[in-house]
């Protein structure tokens, strides 16, 4: 049974009708005692009839990926009604203002705003589905969110990619680094000039070298290479409190940033509790897993998990942590440099997102 209340319309209905059967009993009038049995009569119908169509509501929350710690978002609520018919409602939170839905068979569409103050799940609050009878006198109310969470996922802040890559490979310089040597961080700009050869069928004109083909007599064309794939990988040793919070952050700004580029490969190790490892494969990289695996990171003492055969050996190491976790002896061999906690706010390639006025 569902919870119903009176409107104000309910309130001034049943009110009149209190009147008049006070005003038939003391005058004796049979048609005021005849209206007012309706009236109340009329009230208990709308009672009995305004939760039949709550009763088919049906709400789902879609959850877009979008919550970021601290930051103010929006949730996006689908609601629709199982059978035929049309049931007019109203959508409510508390300390927010309703919306009015048209539940039918089609999905209905409702936000709730939100403010998330950390990762990992949110428990949404309490939202009110509200519908009334056919006089709006009575009105029914169902709790249809109880329960029902959404990811937050790390907040996002700034990165310059190629600031980063410059600072990588200063690896052994500062406090910070880890010297190890081998490969450098390759930043592509496009393609590379190769060579020249003769000119094939099916050759654009404007690749044709004229200086070397009229000193030949043969025709000659610019050869390009391919950029060559960059490669990442990010290391995340959690540690609890607001500087571990700072570096789960930074791997998120990093994964975001460096994950969207074309021709760029990723790799996320996360250690601790809920351990993680993900890379980039044959349809691009995973930037949305990568950022809930470090949605749901957490301090503990176990290490990075193991990494196998598709792994960049020799690709640049970024460890934001404080280093319990050993490097896998696979990602050894390239420049590596470690960002220790408090230590997020000093590098001059990351910007923190700041908390919204």
């Amino acid at each position: 049974m569902l919870p119903r209340a009176l409107t104000t319309t309910g309130m001034v209905w049943l009110g009149l009708a209190l009147c008049l059967l006070a005003l038939s009993v003391a005058k004796g009038i049979g048609l005021l005692l005849l209206l007012s049995c309706w009236m109340v009569a009329a009230l208990a119908w709308n009672a009995a009839r305004c939760g039949a169509g709550l009763a088919r509501a049906r709400v789902a929350v879609r959850d877009d990926h979008a919550l970021e710690a601290g930051i103010p978002g929006l949730v996006r609520v689908q609601a629709w009604l199982e059978g035929g018919g049309v049931l007019p409602a109203r959508m409510s939170w508390p300390d927010h203002a309703g919306q009015s839905l048209l539940m039918s068979r089609s999905d209905e569409e409702a936000w709730l705003s939100v403010q998330p103050t950390k990762r990992g799940w949110m428990q949404l609050p309490s939202a009110l589905l509200s519908g009334s009878g056919p006089y709006g006198l009575v009105e029914a109310r169902r709790d249809i969110l109880g329960g029902e969470r959404v990811l937050v996922l790390p907040r996002r802040g700034r990165v310059d990619i190629r600031a980063m890559a410059a600072w990588i490979r200063q690896a052994g310089e500062g406090k910070s680094a880890m010297p190890e040597a081998g490969c450098e961080l390759a930043v592509a700009a496009g393609e590379e000039f190769h060579g020249l050869r003769t000119w094939r069928a099916g050759d654009s004109p404007r690749l044709v070298h004229w200086r070397t083909t009229a000193r030949t007599g043969v025709r000659m064309v610019r050869e390009h290479e391919q950029p060559r794939e960059e490669s990442l990988v990010v290391l995340v040793d959690p540690t609890e409190g607001d500087d571990g919070e700072a570096l789960v952050d930074l791997a998120a700004s990093v994964a975001w940033a460096w994950g969207r580029g074309q021709g760029r490969w990723l790799g996320l190790l996360v250690a601790g509790d809920r351990p993680a490892a993900i890379h980039s494969g044959a349809s691009g990289t995973p930037v949305s897993e990568m950022l809930e695996a470090l949605a749901h990171c957490a301090s503990g003492e176990e290490g990075f998990p193991a990494v196998g055969a598709a792994w960049r050996r020799g690709a640049p190491v970024l460890v934001l942590g404080r280093g319990r976790a050993r490097i896998p002896e696979a990602l050894q061999g390239g420049p590596a440099r470690r960002v220790r906690p408090g230590e997020a706010g000093a590098l001059t390639w990351y910007g923190a997102r700041e908390d919204p006025a």
